[in-house]
């Protein structure tokens, strides 16, 4: 996995990604529901496996998945495998 230095990024902000597995990771000083969405080229979600939060925590082909808590949490994906 590569290494890229931590950022912190405020809404709508940017960031370039490596092109292998990352883990994107997300603090909180307060309780927060995280969700990961996989997106087509099209910009929509094809079905329920590809929404992924604490009640379903990989996506159904297991390219992403979360760990950890709801002020601590982690998702890792594997970003060759995703969606075109």
């Amino acid at each position: 996995m590569s290494q890229v230095p931590p950022q912190t990024l405020i809404a709508g902000a940017n960031a370039p990604l490596p092109t292998d597995n990352i883990s994107i990771r997300i603090l909180s000083q307060n309780p927060i529901d995280c969700a990961a969405y996989r997106l087509t080229s099209d910009g929509k979600v094809r079905g329920d496996g590809d929404m992924i939060f604490y009640g379903q925590i990989r996506s159904d082909d297991g390219s992403v998945s979360f760990r950890g808590h709801d002020s601590d949490g982690f998702f890792d994906i594997n970003l060759p495998t995703q969606p075109a």
